[in-house]
């Protein structure tokens, strides 16, 4: 009796030991619930971003540790994680794309409350391509959170050669099918008209004026 005694004695004051010195850690019994992930504070990027092909999610799920790591969106625009397989995740914010992985685990019933944490840790490159009568024909990146413009782009290719035209053509592709804009960059220039937005992998053709 006395050495069982002493035995509890030891283990109760061990776990004891064990919080003070780690204030952080908690002892759970069965049934506890845990804390939700922290998740990145509300910005413009992880509230309105929406996911890319070959965007890098870091995936995160609590107390799951072979279950996160970091993974490259697929050209198709898919996820393939653990147990539940391939996740159509295009087009989606995070907030989105986060609701959509823990239904699906919870409804695949691999976990009663899945709690998912997800962020870009490295965003896909998107691209127009500037060709004609500028100083620096090529392709010319987009910032990740900013709008680019037709003058932007242009400006981006150091500017248009003095023998260009002001008669700019846009190609984009619609529906599988090129359309092509021409637009005055010289009213744009001059405030008359207004910038034009630009798309992802849309084609700028500056031509020659003495043509």
């Amino acid at each position: 009796m006395r050495s069982d005694f002493f035995s509890r004695a030891v283990i109760f004051l061990t776990a004891l030991l064990f919080v003070s010195v780690f204030p952080g850690c908690h002892l759970l019994g069965g049934g506890g619930t845990p804390p939700p992930i922290q998740e990145l504070p509300t910005t413009s990027e992880n509230r309105d971003y929406r996911i890319r092909p070959l965007d890098v999610i870091r995936f995160e799920m609590y107390a799951e540790p072979e279950n996160r790591g970091e993974y490259r969106v697929s050209r198709e625009g898919n996820l393939e994680l653990y147990l539940i397989g391939s996740v159509t995740v295009k087009g989606k914010t995070l907030s989105e794309a986060k609701d959509l992985i823990e239904k699906r685990y919870r409804d695949g019933g691999f976990y009663v409350n899945p709690q998912v944490g997800i962020h870009v840790v490295a965003y896909a490159e998107r691209r127009v391509y500037v060709s004609g009568y500028v100083n620096n024909p090529g392709p010319v990146l987009i910032p990740i959170e900013e709008e680019l413009t037709l003058g932007k782009a242009i400006d981006a290719a150091r500017g248009a050669q003095p023998r260009a035209a002001y008669s700019v053509k846009v190609t984009r592709i619609v529906d599988g099918q090129p359309q092509t804009w021409t637009i005055n960059l010289r009213d744009i220039q001059e405030g008359r008209a207004p910038d034009v937005p630009i798309e992802e992998d849309d084609r700028i053709y500056v031509p020659d004026s003495t043509i």
